[in-house]
């Protein structure tokens, strides 16, 4: 049997219990992605856009398109 599947704030805490330093190491690479994110968001359709598949299934029937990540925006239909 397995173990029962941690939130993500039980990681965080699990984190920040360890040493400064690897606390610290994971802050830095913490602040560094959602700098990466942001900056990412702020470029959103200046330079295009992120799409990814929605998590809205019906049954066995997908039912979402393609959206973008950070203003929703759909993908637009490919004609062809």
């Amino acid at each position: 049997m397995s173990a029962p599947a941690k939130t993500h704030q039980e990681i965080v805490d699990a984190i920040a219990c360890l040493t400064p330093q690897y606390n610290a190491i994971y802050q830095a690479a913490k602040a560094e992605l959602d700098a990466q994110r942001e900056e990412l968001q702020s470029q959103c359709g200046k330079i295009g856009h992120v799409y990814a598949h929605g998590a809205a299934w019906a049954g066995l029937m997908y039912v979402s398109g393609r959206s973008c990540l950070f203003c929703h925006a759909e993908e637009p239909k490919v004609e062809g």
